[in-house]
């Protein structure tokens, strides 16, 4: 625009001058608005773009610090999975050494070499042979102490003994082993101590933190019609999920929730409690029969929760 006016104005020779001073102001000031537009436009365009840049850095460093502590915590967890199995693994092979009879060279310098103390066991005199059959590691306490490394093992071991006149008896015991694990090194600091442990229990007041109230129900109640279909449902289900696992997960909103069932395991329907239903969803408490082979039967119940779009079921709680 501004480059045709200037021509024309170079093509029209017969205006006074003071006409084309006036004009030719007109024509810079109309530039100038022109070029100032020009320059907040691409002034605001760079900003964007500056703006989209820094959100994708931040994006790609979140990214990155994500799958850095991801990678930090996996890497934890495989640390304390492995020093758990090299602490069961030494634990046993110690035992196995400590309760064998007769020592061997073997056993006596592995022993000397593990231990702060000169420890082994000893039997009564018309024993002739005794050998570790079972060793199960059954607690495990820790000092929490990294400087220390302590830990105490409870053990239950089998010892299959022959005496000198040739019979043999099975003999179970419990023991607990003392050690201190540092830089992946291991010493037993205590003798073998014949002690068993039991699991710390809660009381009723720290149960009640856990404890679900599986019959409270929301919404309002299934009228008998409702209570019928449901029942067919759960009967058709219970049923499916015996014989057919896969078909019985079509019936799942989640197909993966659904473990396989025992095989020698069987559910049989009992009866139907209460029912009730929301907007969205249907519950329904199920009395329900296991039946694991000839001999084990457990009555249980089933919370099931429907979901009224889709008929499928989202999540069943045995109580």
């Amino acid at each position: 625009m501004l480059f045709k006016k200037l021509h024309k104005k170079l093509e029209a020779p017969g205006k006074d001058t003071e006409n084309d001073a006036s004009e030719l102001n007109e024509l810079n000031e109309e530039d100038e608005t022109l070029l100032e537009e020009r320059y907040q436009k691409l002034l605001k365009k760079r900003n964007r773009t500056d703006r989209i840049r820094k959100l994708v850095l931040i994006l790609i460093i979140s990214i990155g610090l994500i799958g850095g502590y991801r990678s930090l915590a996996d890497k934890g967890q495989e640390i304390i999975i492995s020093k758990a199995i090299n602490d069961y693994a030494f634990a046993e092979q110690y035992l196995q050494y400590y309760f064998q009879y007769p020592q061997t060279e073997k056993s006596s310098e592995y022993l000397q070499m593990f231990s702060t103390g000169n420890w082994s066991s000893d039997y009564d005199t018309n024993v002739k042979k005794v050998v570790p059959m079972d060793l199960k590691i059954y607690q495990v306490i820790s000092d929490n102490t990294e400087s220390t490394g302590g830990i105490t093992l409870y053990t239950k071991v089998k010892l299959q003994i022959e005496n000198t006149d040739g019979k043999e008896e099975l003999q179970e015991i419990y023991a607990s082993l003392n050690a201190v694990q540092q830089n992946d090194k291991y010493v037993v600091t205590s003798p073998i101590n014949m002690v068993s442990s039991d699991f710390a229990y809660m009381n009723n007041e720290e149960k009640k933190v856990y404890e679900k109230d599986m019959t409270k129900m929301e919404g309002q109640d299934l009228n008998d019609e409702g209570k019928e279909e449901m029942k067919n449902t759960i009967q058709l289900f219970l049923t499916t999920y015996a014989t057919d696992l896969e078909q019985a997960r079509l019936l799942m909103q989640n197909a993966a929730d659904l473990k396989p069932l025992d095989p020698d395991t069987k559910i049989t329907f009992v009866n139907l409690g209460a029912a009730s239903q929301t907007d969205t969803e249907c519950t329904v408490i199920a009395d329900v029969t296991f039946e694991t082979g000839k001999f084990l039967k457990q009555n249980r119940s089933i919370r099931f929760t429907f979901d009224r779009k889709t008929n499928k079921i989202i999540q069943m709680e045995v109580y």
